[in-house]
């Protein structure tokens, strides 16, 4: 009776044994192709079923079968036929698979979401980021082959210092927001008024200080990013050659302008003008202001963030005859000037809002002590359109005659959307 049930007990192994199936059964994350010494990334979530089934990205990739004497996995694939035949395990653990037909060898490592979504909380990357810039990394063997403008003294100057990099130049990028979140990643890319979203995954690989991204639409940043710098604010990444900056943005809520030109017919009062006057106070007053500095914030309803960048207006005075203003937008190291605006015996005097555009309807609003970066002010509040409709709200310096402290705008484009844009002046020289 006992060796009866000693055989049940046995047999009864044998088939849990056989029910839970090979090892590598279960979700895999493909890495890379190896051939001939060459690497080829390949990013794609591999499951390996029960019931055969080989399911890549939620679609059947094909079938498999297993021979456990030659530890071979016959794969059929109906979407990639290069993947047809027996493959060897050649590793099988906890963390890794690594298969092998012929020359090519196929990486596989485990990829079990709620430990990875553990792994990546622990980086502390959730919330808000945008890609600040991407810049090419060019060994320094390479850099003369590879920039034709560079002199030789700037390649003489950095030595021989092995396989150290060089910043070769900065790719002009839209606007890319990256939002974190446990295993997934969302990226939202706005230019030119246009925007697209794409997804995927990522985790953290903490022995290698690095993180992968699984999937999504560029390319350029998918596969494992080496963490070159990581802060509560800044995040900066190495792939593929070249260098990626992130910033991390604080969401916030705006009120919108909401007067119409009802508003400013019923609330206008004859006795309030704005506090500049005409040219003649003008030109007397702007000769002490040299340059004003405004930092331009465009807003994203969309992400609640704003997309930051330098305004900055040069005056020059020909007293007596004319005052000039020159708008020019600073982006790091580049300036380009965008606009002239003159005002004076050859252009009219008529502009109560210089340098700004004319306000064809407004109102005083009020009296208003404002602090900006540049100082604390005394400044008359004004609202209204100019001849586009465009809605301002602005904050006139009352001492200091074509100085404004704030500058708010609003309009609504072809596409019924708003456009949201704040300007705060940062620096008065």
């Amino acid at each position: 009776m006992k060796k009866l049930i000693l055989v049940f007990v046995m047999l009864l192994m044998v088939s849990i044994a056989s029910a839970k199936g090979p090892k590598f059964l279960g979700s895999w994350m493909s890495e890379k192709i190896v051939a001939e010494g060459a690497d080829q990334q390949m990013f794609m979530p591999i499951t390996f079923e029960n019931d055969n089934d080989i399911i890549a990205e939620d679609m059947v990739f094909g079938i498999w079968h297993y021979d456990k004497k030659t530890k071979l996995i016959n794969i059929t694939s109906f979407l990639i036929s290069e993947f047809n035949g027996d493959w060897k395990i050649i590793e099988l653990s906890k963390e890794n698979l690594i298969l092998k037909k012929g020359d090519y060898e196929w990486h596989l490592f485990k990829y079990d979401k709620e430990a990875i979504a553990v792994t990546n909380k622990a980086l502390g990357l959730s919330g808000l980021w945008k890609m600040e810039s991407k810049t090419a990394l060019v060994s320094e063997d390479a850099v003369e082959e590879a920039v034709e403008e560079a002199t030789e003294e700037a390649v003489e100057e950095e030595g021989s210092q092995g396989d150290s990099y060089e910043e070769e130049y900065v790719e002009e990028l839209p606007n890319l927001y990256f939002s974190f979140e446990d295993v997934s990643y969302s990226l939202k890319e706005v230019s030119d008024g246009y925007s697209s979203n794409s997804k995927g995954d990522w985790m953290y690989k903490p022995k290698q200080n690095s993180i992968m991204f699984i999937a999504g639409r560029r390319s350029q940043i998918i596969g494992n990013a080496k963490i070159i710098e990581h802060n509560e604010n800044t995040l900066s990444l190495e792939n593929n050659g070249f260098k990626y900056v992130f910033e991390k943005l604080k969401t916030v809520d705006v009120e919108l302008l909401s007067f119409d030109y009802e508003y400013l017919d019923n609330n206008r009062n004859e006795d309030n003008y704005p506090p500049w006057g005409k040219f003649d106070k003008l030109n007397a007053q702007m000769t002490s202001t040299k340059m004003m500095i405004y930092q331009k914030g465009v807003y994203n309803a969309d992400l609640k963030v704003f997309d930051y960048s330098t305004v900055v207006y040069k005056t020059k005075v020909e007293e007596g005859y004319e005052v000039s203003v020159s708008e020019y937008s600073v982006n790091g190291s580049d300036t380009t000037q965008i606009n002239e605006v003159s005002i004076g015996e050859d252009y009219g005097s008529e502009n109560e809002f210089f340098p700004q555009e004319n306000f064809g309807n407004y109102i005083v609003l009020e009296k208003e002590t404002l602090t900006v970066p540049a100082g604390t002010f005394e400044c008359t509040v004004v609202i209204g359109f100019d001849d586009n409709d465009v809605k301002y709200k602005v904050w006139m310096i009352d001492a200091k005659t074509g100085v404004y402290a704030k500058i708010i705008s609003q309009k609504e484009d072809y596409r019924d959307r708003i456009e949201y844009t704040e300007m705060v002046l940062q620096k008065l020289k």
